[in-house]
């Protein structure tokens, strides 16, 4: 039973009824000699971390990877484009860093080349992950580069066709299609685009959506950003693509400074939503045009405050990566306090609006889980389930309350048929005692969770 409102039940009465677990129901809960031996793959099994709009100077480049970032995405106004000189040099130059490359078409006219993938450095350049072919497309981009993935087939097999989709509110811009719905463009990007790479090539969903807002001296959660990340995921899973996020990671627009805990905030709720691998946005600090970047990472040849953080929340995201990489992601779910503050409204939306992506991993029903009995909490939180290839059950948590309130709140999660329980939280392992296989603990507003209960 789930004792926390969960966001598809009125109240915790009924939730108990929906989700408990019969008494006569076989229970098979993991025990120590089924977990997989997972430090086996600790040096082989690591997340991707993209940069966007890198430095080009060696430094800056050392800078980067020392940052944890894994691949670049080389934007133009850096780095140059596929025919151009600079793209080569640049990709060489990374390359003497160890790390790989997506150069960048150049732009959105760019997709309508014949020739676009033509340049005969692409084919013989070790470090080329794939190809950065446009940024953000509309709705009457996708026939283009639908008719760009044969060439790249012929061209590249094996890379990556890499763009960054739009999230929800693209749905908003003077360019979009009228008429075309958000889920209608997804399907059609995926079909059109990603399902019709050779079967050699990775498929990447990557997209950006950022959760905390600063508009007129408030802090926001975005509507649309659990909604956005969940359906990613979802999509990830049933097609078998692999999912890739941006999160804000400099002072923009209407972001503010990024902290420790609201660079967690983006990351947890990533990974509870299924999505494995991010995107930094950016690297460098872009100039100013039509948005307004104040600074990043990386900014006029030197790092900034911000550098630590994100190397510090890079460290913690691929300190036990190989034990979570191990586990395939079943579907999240969202849950409630019994009795919530007015200034969790946002949240409240945001959790609510998860559940409205039309794909059954975004409810998931913890009542299949032959360990999990019941959750209890103080704060939003989003719970979800992954299993390994033995069966082995595991759980992600997060607190999904915005960093901007000054709370600190409880999760207890309540299992049978264990007694210990692996918690990979910030970087770190612990491996705790369960009295009668209850495990609590306090999280941070942002702060998540790794759990793997067992049988000793």
């Amino acid at each position: 039973m789930e004792t926390s409102s969960s966001l598809d039940m009125a109240t915790s009465s009924s939730i108990a009824s929906e989700t408990s677990i019969s008494s006569s129901a076989e229970v098979t809960p993991n025990s120590k000699a089924n977990l997989l031996d997972y430090a086996a793959k600790k040096d082989t099994l690591k997340r991707d971390i993209y940069g966007y709009y890198p430095p080009t100077s060696k430094e800056g480049i050392a800078a980067m990877k020392e940052a944890g970032v894994s691949s670049v995405i080389a934007t133009p106004w850096a780095c140059g484009y596929l025919s151009d000189t600079t793209g080569l040099n640049y990709a060489n130059s990374l390359l003497e860093a160890g790390l790989n490359d997506f150069p960048y078409t150049g732009s959105r006219d760019a997709i309508n080349q014949s020739d676009l993938f033509s340049p005969a450095w692409l084919k013989t350049q070790e470090n080329l992950e794939g190809v950065y072919v446009i940024d953000e497309p509309l709705p009457s981009d996708i026939p283009a580069l639908a008719n760009q993935v044969s060439a790249f087939n012929a061209t590249l097999p094996g890379k990556t066709f890499l763009t960054c989709v739009l999230d929800p509110g693209g749905t908003a811009l003077s360019g979009w299609t009228k008429g075309v719905t958000y889920p209608e463009y997804l399907d059609s990007y995926c079909t059109n685009v990603l399902d019709a790479l050779d079967p050699s090539c990775p498929k990447i969903l990557l997209g950006d959506t950022y959760p905390l807002q600063y508009v007129n001296g408030n802090n926001l959660i975005s509507a649309h950003h659990l909604y956005t990340i969940g359906l990613w995921g979802s999509l990830a899973k049933e097609r078998g693509y692999r999912a890739n996020s941006c999160i804000m990671a400099d002072d923009a627009i209407i972001f503010k400074t990024p902290t420790l805990a609201s660079l967690r905030f983006q990351i947890n709720s990533l990974f509870a939503c299924g999505i494995e691998n991010y995107t930094l946005f950016t690297v460098d600090t872009p100039p100013s045009g039509t948005e307004e970047y104040r600074k990043a990472m990386w900014q006029n040849g030197a790092t900034t405050s911000i550098y630590p953080l994100i190397q510090k929340v890079n460290a913690e995201s691929q300190a036990y990566s190989y034990v979570m990489l191990q586990f395939t992601w079943d579907g999240v779910k969202g849950f409630l306090p019994l009795t919530l503050d007015s200034t969790y409204s946002g949240e409240k939306t945001a959790l609510e609006n998860l559940s409205t992506t039309g794909h059954e991993e975004t409810t998931y029903d913890f009542s299949t889980s032959a360990i999990f009995e019941e959750v209890e909490t103080e704060t939003p939180i989003l719970l979800s389930h992954f299993t390994d290839r033995a069966g082995n059950e595991a759980f992600y948590v997060m607190n999904y309350s915005q960093p901007s309130h000054s709370s600190s709140d409880f999760v207890t999660l309540l299992f049978q048929g264990v007694n210990r329980a692996l918690v990979y939280r910030n970087g770190e392992e612990n491996d705790l005692p369960l009295s009668g296989g209850s495990l609590s603990l306090s999280l941070n507003n942002g702060e998540g969770a790794f759990i793997l209960p067992y049988k000793n």
